[in-house]
Order: structure tokens, then C-alpha cells, then sequence
């Protein structure tokens, strides 16, 4: 299964993905503008005017899974409506494209209410994947971003590294992806802060993994 934000939101992928026998859910943004044209389509309500259409002439609205949940806390109120169709399966030229889904935020906090949108696509069928399982895996994709993406791409600063391609680059990613394990087996919570640290000097970067200071002088 491959998730990710927009940038992991492309055809060669998705293809990639698809012809391996794996599947997708990823966020869409402004670089696919007819993507998000016709998702928008979807879910638009019936106009006044093909609301008062009858007969042979009557529109009817397309089919729509919703899911909504409230939560409460850290002195915020928060609801995630979220809306998925399957109505532009087939239809797009996107690699196994089933399922469209639009995941809306709103919350209020200090009485300033705040609203977000974001729009999705999966190759999964509404019968593997409902509303109800995308909003749940919505909200376990964040664990992942902020845990590991998000500390990455910052105090990392990963996607300013000049080495992006060939071996060079999967080395040093896999350095960086050991080093995001290693700190919280050690008790480091604050990541940008022990990174610091050791950059000053490689002491406390071998103290991570058992070299006590004396033998790594």
C-alpha cells in the first residue's frame, strides 16, 4: 500500500505501484488541476435549477459514502467530514483510478472557527475502502508524516541535501532513517535538538548506539 502527501501523487508511480499488485491513497494538490476539476464536480450540490427539473429532465445526485467524526480536546472542537465515489472510476486517465474522496477539517479554537480541505484518490474499491476505513487511515497517516516525514524534511533538511539519485543518495537516506530510529530508542524526543548536539562533536552520536565516551576519544 502506498500513502503519502501530494508529491508521491504522480502517473509513474501510481503505474509502478499498480502493475507490482500494490495499491494507492494519496492527497492531490494544484499540480493535477484537472484531477481536481473533476473530483469538484463530484461532489458540487445540485444547483437550484436541476433541483427543480422533473420528469425525463430530473438530475439526480451522484452517489456519495460520507463519515463524520467530532473530537474534543487540548481546548479545541474539531469535525472531519469526509466524502468518498466512485463515480470517476474508469473515467480518468489515471493509473487504476476507483475512488475520489474529499477530506474537509473544521474547528474552532478560542471561539475562531477554521476550515481545510483536501482532496484524495485511491485505487482501492468503496468495498475494501469505505468513508468510514479512509478516515480512519486519514488519521493514522499523520503518526507516520510528523513522525518521521515531517522530522526529515526539517530538522534533517532532506530535500535540500544535493545528493538525490543513485547510490550516493539511498546511502545516505538509509543513514538518516537509522539515526530516526536511534533517538527514540535512546529517549531523545527533542530531534532537532540532539541533531544539534552532535553535530558539535561525534561523542554523543556514538553514545547512541554504546560507544561510551572513552573509547570513541
Amino acid at each position: 500500500m502506498l500513502t503519502g502527501a501530494a508529491s508521491s501523487c504522480q502517473h509513474a508511480l501510481c503505474t509502478q505501484v499498480v502493475e507490482a499488485g500494490g495499491n494507492d491513497r494519496l492527497i492531490a494538490k494544484a499540480r493535477h488541476p484537472t484531477l481536481l476539476a473533476d473530483r469538484a464536480q463530484v461532489f458540487a450540490p445540485l444547483t437550484a435549477a436541476a433541483r427543480a427539473r422533473t420528469g425525463v429532465h430530473t438530475v439526480l445526485s451522484l452517489p456519495i459514502q460520507t463519515y463524520r467524526t467530532i473530537e474534543k480536546g487540548h481546548g479545541r472542537l474539531a469535525a472531519r467530514p469526509i466524502r468518498v465515489s466512485s463515480e470517476l472510476a474508469e473515467y480518468r486517465s489515471w493509473p487504476s483510478l476507483v475512488q475520489v474522496v474529499e477530506y474537509t477539517r473544521r474547528w474552532t479554537s478560542q471561539a475562531v472557527t477554521k476550515h481545510q480541505g483536501r482532496a484524495g484518490i485511491s485505487s482501492l474499491p468503496a468495498s475494501v475502502s469505505d468513508a468510514a476505513s479512509r478516515a480512519a487511515h486519514k488519521r493514522g497517516h499523520w503518526p507516520v508524516e510528523n513522525g518521521l516525514h515531517a522530522v526529515k524534511a526539517v530538522p534533517r533538511g532532506e530535500a535540500m541535501r544535493p545528493t538525490h539519485v543513485g547510490n550516493g543518495a539511498d546511502g545516505m537516506a538509509s543513514v538518516r532513517n537509522m539515526a530516526m530510529r536511534l533517538l527514540p530508542r535512546a529517549g531523545q524526543r527533542a530531534i532537532a535538538t540532539c541533531l544539534r548536539r552532535a553535530r558539535a562533536g561525534s561523542h554523543a552520536a556514538l553514545a547512541l548506539i554504546g560507544i561510551p565516551g572513552d573509547q570513541n576519544a
